[in-house]
């Protein structure tokens, strides 16, 4: 059974009685608090912020004020404590970016996991992955990472884009008909 489960459930009720203070409890969570709280895949949405020289940030709507280099050692020191986990980092709504900032950022993904990054030609298998040591998987949505090994490519996902349960259980059930993307 899943760890992060009960957590998951509890939130979701307290969700349906408290909208907004469970949004704001969340939004607050840091990479560590989410990785602790078992989640394993990352929704990384990375942007050059005009105003910043050289530095890219998360946005979510607005700019974080943590630069994406210094929450990727934040994941790579949460790898080094627990070294029989795997994370999916999923780096897909890329703005802003020219090919200057996707090199900046995939040397920097790079530098930071080495040999800890599964390469695209391994079968992502619990048993490998322990094997080789790999502990994490990046999928990266821009045809510049093709070059690169240890990038894999992006993950279709369903986006429903609403906060309300109904309108996102209808958009799952819509799609689930559909089959899998």
């Amino acid at each position: 059974t899943c760890v992060a489960c009960p957590t998951l459930l509890f939130l979701f009720l307290l969700e349906q009685t408290f909208p907004l203070v469970i949004r704001v409890c969340v939004l607050t969570l840091s990479v560590t608090e989410q990785l602790n709280a078992g989640i394993r895949y990352l929704d990384l949405r990375i942007s050059h912020r005009p105003d910043a020289y050289s530095d890219l940030y998360f946005v979510h709507g607005l700019y974080t004020s943590k630069t994406v280099e210094e929450t990727l050692h934040e994941i790579a020191d949460w790898l080094q404590q627990n070294p029989r986990e795997i994370l999916i980092l999923g780096c897909d709504n890329l703005q802003s970016m020219s090919p200057e900032h996707h090199m900046c950022l995939i040397n920097c993904i790079h530098k930071i996991f080495g040999p800890k990054l599964c390469p695209k030609h391994e079968q992502p298998t619990l048993r490998n992955l322990w094997k080789q040591n790999y502990q994490l998987i990046v999928c990266y949505d821009d045809p510049l990472a093709l070059m690169f090994e240890y990038l894999w490519p992006s993950i279709p996902y369903w986006w429903a884009n609403t906060t309300k349960t109904r309108s996102l259980l209808h958009f799952l059930e819509m799609k689930k008909h559909i089959g899998r993307p």
